[in-house]
């Protein structure tokens, strides 16, 4: 029994840590195409672009941190410098694409319902200080206070009961999951209001052709 539950969590380990390769290795690849498409096509450069920029390079830098992980897994057993550099990797790429998402939305937001992105542009800046600032601060954080170390797979925040495991981990990642999930339906709104909207103006523009139609024929 007992080596057949080894055996079971073994394949299991493996399993997981070929889908985690396999995700990680995508995440490259995508991140890299959309990084050069910015770089060699001029049409692309504006502000939405940009943002889609900003976060291809944050998920490119979390896919490097878990591949990094995956594919030294004998390096990254102990608390060394190099799982240190692999965590850090994660924790700043992935939660920084998380205030990313979150920005693109509210621009998607901003459009789609108000049709005035300009103050949005000026708030570019602030979306680079707030998205890239808020990950850095964690991570300088939890290096100071050696709450980095090997976790399986890698290395990430160790301890299940470690409070900046759920602040700077968990919780952040709900967090951003909710702003998100509230923004999305938002835009669905906004979407929805827009098509009403414009089957109402399509319906008053037929009615019109239609009655000057009428009229011309009595003429």
């Amino acid at each position: 029994g007992t080596v057949c539950y080894s055996l079971s969590m073994s394949s299991l380990h493996s399993t997981a840590a070929t889908a985690a390769g396999a995700s990680a290795g995508f995440g490259i690849g995508g991140s890299a195409l959309i990084i050069v498409s910015y770089v060699l096509m001029r049409r692309l450069r504006y502000h939405a672009s940009r943002l889609v920029l900003m976060l291809a390079i944050a998920d490119l830098v979390d896919a490097v941190g878990w591949m990094l992980g995956l594919s030294l897994p004998e390096t990254l057993q102990v608390s060394t410098p190099l799982c240190k550099f692999q965590a850090s990797l994660i924790q700043l790429g992935g939660f920084s694409s998380l205030i990313w998402q979150v920005a693109l939305n509210v621009t998607i937001w901003a459009t789609v319902v108000y049709k005035k992105t300009g103050k949005f542009f000026k708030m570019e800046v602030a979306y680079h200080i707030i998205a890239w600032g808020i990950p850095v601060i964690m991570t300088i954080t939890l290096l100071a206070d050696n709450d980095f170390g090997p976790v399986g797979n890698g290395c990430w925040i160790i301890g299940p009961r470690n409070v900046f495991r759920w602040a700077f981990g968990y919780g952040f990642l709900f967090g951003t999951f909710i702003i998100n999930l509230i923004f999305l339906v938002l835009i669905a709104r906004g979407l929805s209001s827009y098509r009403r909207q414009l089957v109402k103006s399509i319906n008053t523009y037929t009615s019109h052709k239609q009655y000057q139609g009428k009229v011309a024929k009595r003429m």
